[in-house]
């Protein structure tokens, strides 16, 4: 950091592997499996079909 090495050392490779693996797990996993609904977001979404319904 801040000059102690270059960005294209081994030393920057080591340290950005995990974080780039950890980001492509999460990516890939959401992609699949999609997100969670809350309940709470589902309720809102039944009451505005209500008031649209109307």
């Amino acid at each position: 950091m801040f000059g102690g090495w270059k960005q294209t050392s081994s030393v920057a490779m080591r340290f950005a592997l995990p974080i780039a693996t950890w980001e492509f797990t999460v990516g890939a996993s959401v992609a699949i499996k999609g997100f969670k609904a809350s309940p709470a977001l589902d309720e809102m979404s039944e009451t505005s079909a209500e008031l649209v319904a109307a």
